[in-house]
């Protein structure tokens, strides 16, 4: 047992001895839950429940007195990976170690999600506690979709005189509160909502501001602080629910911009395949434009997020003035190496959903293949999400690579998740000796409502947490004496705004699968990884001398690290999700706008996009070179 779950297990001991000691005890079945429905959306690097009750469906704030927040991180503490299952099937067994007092039926602190109460905190007392709702939640978190349910969006209202001044304010509230990278970028938010609603009532008709106009604006400004988590939604606008999405993909390559149909199945013209303009104007037109709408991050973030906002070709066709052609197949002017082509293409119906993945992604998000070479055989781990049910997997991939002369780690396209794959992993990736080693430092805000367990989530603990062993509590203390952010936190007369710095070790988990893998090793890379696939390339690039080399290949990563938060306005529901926690590597660079760099940059070729049988993959190709010449040649 690690001594994150030792200490976890000693915890809900002593909260059990406590429930005894002041009275609390458990007056009805564990096996019973309060909900008729549960459903999980994005939260950070993890996710959150909603939750149906009579019909409607809410954010759950407090269950039995106990705060939800309280529930996970409690359920994250002692089962690891395993929130939904938890939340769904033992949700009074966590209650009752946490001294709260259950019964057949249960009071519950919640926010409607929709509704003329919409964002308001509400009570609902007396809700029944059965064992027939926990049974039709048992297997909620299993055998469904792998993505959360969409989030339905908070009806559409107007406002107007002081109504929009409070949103204003409550979303400036709020940021001030929580919100880490508020004066990363020197930005004065007072003047910047006083522009915002200056173009706001501008643009409006007698005064009234429609909320999906608000949550757009909001959106964008809170995107020029660079924190590649954040976002703002609200509720369409709807003059634009019929706007048309185009009915093709753009990527680029080592030679420019590919256009390709959206199943992936090929190029638009192979003879002709680098897309110049869009409907007479210069791409380069339509993805600064496209720009506006995403996050000031890295380069790369940039980028590729601009790339995939072309999708929503009618609402930029809005934006650059085109209002005559919304609605009209689009006009794609594509180069070969004989000149330009035109070609016309249908829009596609947005009743379909955006479709397709984002470029680079690949399909299988979880494979082990084993590649021959003539100097050896190679290991090749597909690693399509940070996944923290996939442990076992990865136990069992490790076995199979063993006896492998090398490894190629293939994260290309994961967007995030866990970092328990991180941990599994670095027990086989450790330096000379199998030593631990600090991948990430952070600090949160120091905000109402964040304890100081706000970072056990991301598996970080300050300095003096007790449950370091001795190498990692000496690599720590290490740590914290080289470590010079390359961003001050920012500090008030009235003290600090941030906590202590929280840090987070990786090295040999005691795992009885686990093994020192001392062969070369390539990680494939792009700018698809984000978020906890950013803390996974650092944690390896940064990776004191190994046993063996250890080469990142193909393209840095967009860069973020948040630990989201979010928040709701209260006359609208618009939903403000920003991060609370100031990511560092351990050199002291920001993961926020920089991303993590690779050793051997490979740009794709221009049918690496594509999918089928016996595409193309320069980015492997060129790992297996590398792997191939560090090989010893096989004797004959």
């Amino acid at each position: 047992m690690t001594p994150l779950l030792k200490l976890s297990a000693l915890l809900l001991a002593l909260a059990s001895l406590a429930s005894l000691a002041t009275g609390a005890t458990q007056d009805h079945d564990l096996q019973a839950s309060p909900f008729d429905a549960l459903r999980w959306v994005p939260a950070g690097e993890h996710e959150a429940p909603e939750v149906q009750v009579a019909g409607s469906w809410y954010r759950p704030v407090e269950v039995a007195g106990v705060p939800v927040t309280d529930l996970l991180a409690a359920i994250d503490a002692q089962w690891p990976g395993q929130r939904q299952k938890r939340f769904a099937e033992d949700l009074m067994e966590v209650l009752f170690d946490l001294g709260a007092e259950t019964g057949a039926t249960l009071d519950l602190v919640v926010v409607p999600l929709e509704g003329p109460r919409a964002g308001e905190q509400l009570t609902l007392t007396g809700i029944a506690n059965t064992e027939a709702k926990r049974r039709a939640l048992k297997g909620s978190s299993r055998g469904g979709p792998r993505r959360p349910l969409p989030r339905p969006a908070p009806p559409s209202v107007s406002l107007e005189g002081s109504a929009l001044d409070v949103e204003l304010d409550a979303f400036r509230t709020g940021l001030e509160q929580r919100f880490a990278y508020l004066h990363l970028g020197g930005i004065d938010l007072d003047a910047a909502l006083a522009e915002l609603k200056a173009e706001l009532l501008a643009m409006s008709v007698g005064g009234r501001v429609a909320s999906g106009q608000l949550a757009v604006a909001l959106d964008r400004l809170l995107k020029t602080f660079g924190d590649g988590h954040a976002s703002v939604s609200g509720p369409p606008i709807p003059e634009h629910e019929s706007d048309g999405r185009a009915a093709f993909l753009v990527a680029d390559c080592d030679a420019g911009t590919v256009a390709f149909h959206r199943d992936r199945s090929g190029l638009l013209d192979s003879q002709h395949p680098f897309l110049v303009a869009i409907d007479g104007l210069p791409l380069d037109a339509w993805v600064l434009q496209a720009s506006t709408r995403v996050t000031a991050g890295s380069s790369q973030l940039v980028r590729r997020r601009s790339l995939r906002e072309l999708r929503d070709l009618d609402g930029l066709r809005r934006e650059l003035g085109l209002e005559a052609r919304l609605g009209k197949p689009a006009t794609l002017t594509l180069q070969g190496s004989d000149g330009l082509l035109e070609l016309e293409l249908p829009l596609h119906d947005p009743s379909q959903g955006v479709g397709g993945p984002l470029p680079g992604a690949i399909d299988e998000d979880f494979d082990f293949e084993l590649l021959e070479l003539p100097t050896g055989t190679v290991a090749s781990l597909r690693i399509g999400s940070m996944d923290s049910d996939r442990d076992a997997w990865l136990h069992a991939s490790m076995a199979r690579a063993k006896d492998s002369d090398a490894l190629i780690v293939d994260v290309r396209g994961n967007g995030g998740g866990s970092r328990a794959l991180l941990l599994a992993l670095g027990g086989y990736l450790a330096p000379e000796g199998g030593q631990p080693w600090v991948a990430n430092v952070a600090a949160f805000r120091l905000a109402p409502g964040f304890d100081e367990d706000h970072l056990e989530a991301r598996y970080m603990h300050r300095a003096d947490w007790p449950g370091w062993s001795a190498p990692q509590r000496a690599v720590v203390e290490a740590a914290a004496k080289a470590f010079h952010p390359e961003w001050p936190l920012p500090t008030t007369p009235g003290g600090p705004l941030f906590s202590a710095w929280h840090y987070l070790v990786v090295g040999p988990t005691g795992h009885p699968a686990e093994y020192l893998y001392d062969k070369p090793v390539v990680i494939l890379a792009d700018a698809g990884c984000f978020s906890a696939t950013d803390i996974f390339l650092a944690a390896f690039a940064d990776r004191p001398v190994g046993p063996a080399a250890l080469t990142l290949v193909g393209q840095a990563s967009s860069g973020g690290s948040a630990r989201t938060q979010s928040f709701h306005l209260p006359l609208t529901g618009i939903e403000v999700r920003c991060a609370s926690m100031a990511s560092f590597r351990l050199d002291g660079r920001l993961y926020d706008g920089r991303g993590v760099e690779v050793e051997v940059e490979v740009l794709p070729g221009i049918t690496d996009v594509l999918d089928g049988p016996g595409r193309p993959d320069r980015q492997l190709e060129t790992a297996l070179e590398i792997l191939g010449a560090q090989l010893e040649p096989r004797p004959r």
